[in-house]
């Protein structure tokens, strides 16, 4: 399923490291006898044990634990939840740690660890990478619906007529303490643990990703002294509005098509006005066009908006809308190929749907919503678009809202002056640029960096190459950040990029099966 990545405190809740008092939330109804059952203390050291780093792949080349935290932060001697963390250890004395935090909301971090540190642990030896798994999520309490999710029509995901069912069971098992599994609670879960994990002696960083970015921000406004830095990328800024989400990729596939307008060998092959060109191939298969494809409208103008997200696969774009509108044999060929490239339309079980909608509809659904009719007649005007804002239309009105509120940090950025570092992508249609430029005009002290790149998707680190290096400069950034974060950053690399690609052989032959991509 394309889904955001955009796409996620203190032992003692009344004094965070800050000193200030903490807002506090309404205290959850009294546990009941199954969870009065003994638990380990949420004081207790967090016990690790060897694991995987890559699912099930039995290599033992992370950590894992399971840490218990206040169901409800307000009421700390309370009832408790796990939280399922993993950790690369430091390749040499530590001397801090980078917490990352997951996108979705509802994506499994500790299924993922891998490829949120990425490069970092073999360029910054010194620092051990944890992540966690959002309340909620994964082995942190996950929200789901047992019979959904073993027996979906589709696999992992829940299904439109499932959905009834679904959002009754978890009323029937979470009740009013629904409510908290949220953003905040989710990170007064982070500050708690890292009070625990770090006790005041090593450095602290946070990364946050897509809703993970979001997710920072809230951080920042219960923690503000916690650590000694925070790193932002693909950011959810406080103004996203899923109810645009759709709208607002399609915009971003205008700007990817215009670049395409200005390169030679994509205009020779798409005409002067390549969105046009996509708009009209899109429109074409409900027509009847190239039915060996056995693709609607629907499912290639979702599959189109997924591929805007990564460097590494916008490049089909451009070769797919000319090969379809083309639709030779050896084209339906190729195109097939790049679709069994991807897995469409199933979720991880380990990710948790309900915990989506649990968070966007308090955070990112702004009042009044949209309606399905109106999602619906607005998708089918769109050309790059998956069908998120539909699928939250369709959720909306049947989620208990009394549960899902936003609190009084909603929609506010937080007052922070530790150093900063903010990457961003110019084209990146999950959380586009516009949404972080309210950050990009409050962040301006010392030590506090926002990043623009002009071409880049939902995730800089990935994409990035400078032209002199071959590197990424994104990447660069988060190293000299993390090495030192009160340094002067050189970010002389952002006017050192390659330009957009469109396509190379070597791509080629990865996600067509051919050595050239148009033909």
């Amino acid at each position: 399923m394309w889904r955001p990545l955009a796409v996620g405190l203190c032992a003692l809740v009344a004094a965070c490291s800050s000193g200030k008092a903490e807002n506090r939330a309404e205290s959850a109804p009294p546990p009941t006898e199954e969870e009065k059952k003994p638990s380990p203390s949420i004081d207790d050291p967090i016990d690790w044990s060897s694991c995987s780093l890559v699912p099930d792949a039995n290599d033992y080349k992370a950590q894992c634990a399971i840490a218990h935290v206040p169901l409800d932060h307000a009421d700390p001697m309370g009832a408790t939840i796990p939280i399922a963390l993993k950790r690369i250890a430091a390749k040499e004395k530590p001397r801090g740690t980078v917490w990352l935090l997951d996108g979705g909301p509802g994506s499994s971090a500790t299924r993922r660890l891998a490829s949120l540190a990425g490069q970092l642990p073999d360029l910054v030896k010194d620092l051990d990478f944890i992540t966690l798994d959002h309340r909620g999520v994964g082995g942190s309490e996950r929200l789901g619906c047992p019979q959904e999710d073993a027996t979906s029509e589709e696999g992992a995901k829940i299904t439109e007529n499932e959905w009834p069912s679904c959002i009754l069971a978890v009323e029937q098992k979470w009740g009013p303490k629904l409510a908290h599994f949220s953003t905040t609670a989710a990170a007064r879960d982070l500050g708690h643990l890292i009070a625990r994990y770090q006790r005041g002696i090593q450095r602290t960083f946070v990364w946050g990703g897509s809703y993970g970015a979001y997710l920072a921000l809230r951080y920042m406004h219960l923690f503000p002294k916690q650590p000694d830095g925070v790193i932002l990328e693909g950011i959810a800024g406080p103004d996203l509005d899923f109810t645009r989400h759709s709208a607002d990729m399609n915009e971003v596939g205008k700007e990817y098509f215009a670049r395409c307008a200005a390169d030679a060998t994509c205009s020779e092959k798409l005409g002067p006005d390549p969105f046009a060109t996509a708009r009209d191939v899109v429109t074409s298969l409900d027509e009847g066009h190239c039915k060996a494809l056995q693709r609607s409208s629907a499912r290639m103008r979702s599959f189109l908006g997924g591929l805007l997200s990564f460097e590494s696969i916008r490049i089909a774009i451009a070769p797919l809308v000319y090969r379809t509108k083309r639709c030779s044999a050896a084209d339906v060929t190729a195109i097939q190929n790049l679709f069994g490239f991807f897995l469409e339309g199933t979720s991880a079980p380990y990710d948790s749907e309900a915990l989506f909608h649990q968070v966007t509809l308090a955070e990112f659904w702004r009042p009044p919503g949209m309606t399905v009719d109106a999602a619906k007649a607005e998708l089918a005007t769109l050309t790059t678009a998956t069908a998120l804002t539909l699928d939250v239309a369709r959720i909306a009105p049947g989620w208990p809202a009394a549960l899902a509120k936003p609190d009084d940090l909603h929609g506010k950025l937080p007052e922070f002056d530790k150093p900063l570092l903010m990457l961003q992508g110019g084209l990146d249609p999950q959380t586009p640029a516009k949404y972080s430029e309210p950050l990009r005009a409050k962040y301006t002290g010392t030590n506090q960096t926002y990043a623009l790149f002009p071409d880049a998707t939902h995730v800089p680190t990935s994409g990035t190459t400078t032209k002199s290096t071959q590197s990424s400069c994104a990447l660069s950034l988060y190293t000299q950040f993390v090495t030192e974060p009160s340094a002067p950053l050189d970010t002389s690399c952002v006017a050192d990029l390659e330009p957009i690609s469109f396509m190379t052989q070597g791509d080629a032959l990865a996600l067509f099966g051919t050595s050239d991509p148009w033909d």
